[in-house]
């Protein structure tokens, strides 16, 4: 703290090691010595982390906290006693979201809240498929609970900070937009499949009302939202809607037909083709398939009217 103010660059090197040493210090005292428990382990990483993100503060140097986001992540793995059940993994971890996603806001920095949602979301499906896909309702409450915490953290941050997302920052939300989709929509399939469409389009409605309450608070055009919001619009449009609801038989008339209200929708929403280009995209691929079926005759004997196809397409 003296060499602050004549040298902040180095002097916040040193508080930065001392955190690095002081959580090798507790991982290695707990599964390596022996010298001190689980429960002493834990609160001493607590203790850590927050006394990392204070020096976030202090220092204004993103290290601090990128420290303090994976050890807290990684106590489960490190702490060998300390996970317990997936449900007190699940309180765990949704409780650093939380204070992460908070101090993300307060700090004004995106990559702390977005670090912590990677980690939270691939360490706990590990922890999961290491104890033998049991607890399945806790995973799917913690999933939920994620993608709530941390899109209500994306909206107060631009609303906050009057910064919405531009395009470029909204690429680096899409991969966990898209990781949390993949890893709840394997769940639903395996344990609620009658209902997973109906879950992945609920949470396509739910992303929708984060964006719009964002826009409204705003009042101004918010580009990367728009885009996250069409990209997950165009995933479960292709996914969740065509090809694990649509029945093989109907699929090339539901083709047919997706294309007109993709247009319909795109002109009363106002945003052009220009921002609604990956639900295009999505559009294009089913009417493709569907029309090289029907080229090609490739299994059409079920489908209904299907004398009418080729006339249809050929419109």
């Amino acid at each position: 703290f003296a060499l602050r103010r004549s040298d902040r660059d180095y002097a916040g090197l040193l508080p930065a090691a001392g955190i690095a040493v002081l959580f090798l210090t507790i991982y290695g005292g707990h599964l390596y010595h022996r010298l001190i428990g689980v429960q002493e382990a834990g609160a001493a990483v607590i203790i850590v982390c927050a006394a990392s993100l204070w020096l976030c503060r202090a220092f204004e140097s993103d290290l601090f906290a990128l420290f303090a986001v994976a050890g807290s992540y990684f106590a489960p793995f490190l702490l060998g006693g300390a996970a317990g059940s997936l449900t007190d993994v699940a309180i765990y971890y949704s409780a650093w979201g939380v204070v992460f996603s908070v101090f993300a806001v307060w700090h004004g920095r995106r990559l702390i809240y977005l670090l912590a949602l990677y980690l939270a979301l691939i360490g706990f499906d590990m922890l999961w498929r290491s104890q033998g896909h049991g607890e399945w309702l806790a995973v799917l409450a913690f999933q939920t609970a994620q993608f709530a915490i941390f899109g209500i953290a994306t909206a107060v941050f631009s609303v906050r900070h009057d910064s919405p997302l531009d395009q470029q920052n909204a690429l680096g939300h899409l991969p966990p937009l898209l990781l949390f989709y993949f890893l709840q929509y394997s769940l639903l399939a395996q344990h609620l499949p009658a209902l997973a469409p109906w879950i992945a389009a609920g949470s396509l409605a739910a992303l929708a009302a984060i964006y719009a309450i964002a826009r409204y608070l705003l009042r101004e055009p918010l580009p990367g939202g728009e885009l996250l919001l069409w990209c997950y619009a165009a995933l479960v449009l292709f996914h969740a809607g065509y090809i694990e609801s649509v029945p093989y038989q109907w699929a090339p008339w539901v083709a047919f037909a997706v294309m007109p209200a993709a247009a319909l929708v795109t002109l009363r929403s106002g945003s052009g083709f220009q921002a609604s280009w990956p639900v295009w995209v999505a559009v294009i691929v089913i009417f493709a398939i569907n029309y090289l079926r029907v080229v090609f005759d490739a299994d059409l004997r079920s489908v209904p009217a299907r004398s009418w196809l080729a006339i249809a397409y050929a419109v």
